[in-house]
Order: C-alpha cells, then sequence, then structure tokens
C-alpha cells in the first residue's frame, strides 16, 4: 500500500512540473490540483486525526498554505515522531500542546524519547510558501515510562502512592511481593484515574478485563487494570490489619498494539481550535 501510494506521488510530481515553475499560461499563477483518487479510496481513510502507530500522508496543493492535523498525547510519556516531506518549497512541521502552546521539539524532522508535559489532544501544524505542489508523512508512538521498582515498609496506616502515566487502552499490572514470607500482606487500598474517580469500577474498553486484585505466592499481591483513559493513575498501598513489613513494589505496562494504518489527510482547513476532528474506525 505504501509503495503504491509513493508512486502516485511520484506521477503527481511530474504532472505538477508546471507548479514547481510557476508558469502554466495562466499569468504564472499556480492552479490547484484535483485530490488524486488513489489516495482515496477505502484502503486509505481520509482524516484529520492519527493514532499511534498510523502514519498520515498529506497534499499541499499549489495554492495551499497550511494543513493541520491532531494525536492524543501524554504527560510523562517518551513522545517519537517522523516527519517527512517532498516538494520544490521548504514544508515545516510545528506542533502545539493541549493549551495551544509550541511543544519545543529538537528536530522537526525525527526524534525519539522527547517527554510531553501534557495529556489531551495535539495538534501539528504542516506549512509552506504558495506556489509548488508538496508531499509530506507524519507518523509518531508513545512510550510509557513505568516507574522503577522499590522497597517500602507497608503498615495499615501508611497509604503509599505509586503513579503511572499511560497512553489510552494501556494494561497496568501492578506487583506488590513482600521481601519475606511471613510478615506484611499487602493491601491495594485505591486507584484513582485522570478524572480523579476510582480507576477500579467496570468502566473499561471493548474487549479489555476488568480490573481485578490477584493472590500470588507469599502473600504476594497483583493488581490488573485497564486504562480506559489517557494519563494519570495513582495506585494507593496499604497492608492488611494486623500486618506489616517491607514488600517491593514493581510496574508493568502493557500497551494497546497499534493498526499501522496508512491514512490520507481529508484537507479540511484548519480551525481556530483543537474542536471536533473526524477519526477513522480504529477498529480497537
Amino acid at each position: 500500500m505504501r509503495g503504491a501510494f509513493l508512486v502516485g506521488v511520484a506521477v503527481l510530481a511530474v504532472a505538477a512540473g508546471g507548479c514547481r515553475s510557476g508558469a502554466r499560461g495562466n499569468g504564472g499563477a499556480c492552479a490547484p490540483e484535483p485530490t488524486p483518487a488513489a489516495c482515496t479510496t477505502p484502503d486509505m481513510p481520509t482524516v484529520t486525526r492519527v493514532l499511534v502507530g498510523d502514519t498520515l500522508h498529506g497534499r499541499l496543493a499549489c495554492d495551499q498554505g497550511c494543513q493541520c492535523f491532531y494525536f492524543e498525547g501524554v504527560a510523562y510519556t517518551a513522545f517519537d515522531w517522523s516527519f517527512s516531506a517532498d516538494g520544490a518549497c521548504a514544508v515545516d512541521l510545528a506542533i502545539t500542546d493541549p493549551d495551544g502552546q509550541p511543544v519545543p521539539l529538537p528536530n522537526a524532522r525525527k526524534g525519539k524519547g522527547y517527554i510531553l508535559r501534557k495529556t489531551g489532544l495535539y495538534r501539528g501544524n504542516v506549512c509552506k510558501a504558495a506556489g509548488s505542489e508538496s508531499m509530506y508523512a507524519f507518523s509518531y508512538d508513545l512510550r510509557a515510562l513505568p516507574p522503577e521498582a522499590e522497597k517500602v515498609w507497608l503498615t495499615p496506616e501508611t497509604r503509599k502512592e505509586l503513579t503511572v502515566h499511560v497512553p489510552r487502552g494501556s494494561n497496568v499490572l501492578v506487583t506488590i511481593q513482600p521481601t519475606h514470607d511471613c510478615n506484611v500482606v499487602p493491601m491495594v487500598y485505591k486507584v484513582k484515574g485522570p478524572d480523579g474517580k476510582s480507576a477500579l469500577g467496570p468502566e473499561v474498553l471493548d474487549g479489555a478485563c476488568p480490573a481485578l486484585v490477584l493472590d500470588g505466592r507469599s502473600n504476594a499481591r497483583r493488581l490488573r487494570f485497564n486504562a480506559a483513559q489517557p494519563g494519570r493513575y495513582v495506585v494507593t498501598i496499604s497492608s492488611e490489619p494486623g500486618t506489616e513489613g517491607e514488600a517491593e513494589i514493581s510496574t508493568q505496562v502493557f500497551q494497546p498494539k497499534p493498526a499501522n494504518r496508512d491514512l490520507y489527510h481529508d484537507n479540511a482547513p484548519c480551525p481556530e481550535s483543537c474542536g471536533p476532528t473526524q477519526v477513522a474506525d480504529s477498529g480497537r
């Protein structure tokens, strides 16, 4: 699919030679080209919002200055991105956070491990000068950074808080393992989601397992829950009445498998703010 798209790009570039020269018998103006049919087939949905793992392909016509797209970001996750463009004029990418503030990426073209500071809808602005057609492609990934394992002393009166920031749809596994067989019995006191409500309720994404607290060997407890919302989850841990002692807490995050789709920008005009956007059916 991607190879076929690139062939289509090459054909368009040849056909738009007049755009590069600026002369097609119309006073030097660059006439806009129609969107190629090959880019709007059901195999390549048209959207303005891209999900993790997808590649968004866009076409800026000769007289078109900018296009905008959106993606969901999560605070304190590692952001990887790739942006490429082809055309006679330079094409620039700028990203703003959910508050509308510029994201100071060290390299607009490609990078790994940039730590985001906000959770919400991010906006990408792709712009060029009028007078030349350009093609571009954008893709990104989010990587959760679970807290490192740590040893804590638990009592019925203490409340140890564990914070984890995860993308939507992630499965989180927290293991509380006593360091000795006959001392503390850990207890999961509560789990608070990004909205401040309990994350142990029945609200899960389609196909996700319900939240569970499982007994393990040697008095271990294993908490498993699905992140129905992106953002910050706080797990509060204590111990059963009459027990106390040292335990090790470790966290694993299993992110949803990306669909890895090829998408085409729907050429919608850029709104003034991050309003409702057309989203392709993700199938998950």
